[in-house]
């Protein structure tokens, strides 16, 4: 007795940054094991280091546009960001 096994392959294409790598990402989550412990450790660092950097970027795009905190406080927060950053460059 024979048995025919098909297997189709699928063929993902877009440009740079249009969500191959989320869609694929996202299968795996639904249809898939899902992620190890390793894996998702991985994903909650880059998480963080994504928000870092866009925090960075808007202190940097405030200062270049001369705008001020609204709240002084926030004005030590930013200072802190910076140092968590520029920590992280020398010894991560």
């Amino acid at each position: 007795m024979l048995s025919t096994i098909t297997r189709e392959i699928k063929f993902l294409s877009g440009t740079g940054e249009s969500g191959k790598s989320t869609f694929i990402k996202q299968m795996r989550i639904i249809h898939g094991a899902g992620y190890s412990e390793d894996d998702r450790q991985w994903f909650i660092n880059i998480v963080y280091q994504n928000l870092f950097m866009a925090m960075n970027a808007m202190i940097r795009a405030m200062d270049t546009l001369k705008i001020n905190f609204n709240d002084p406080n926030n004005e030590v927060c930013m200072f802190c960001i910076g140092n968590k950053i520029l920590y992280d460059m020398l010894f991560c």
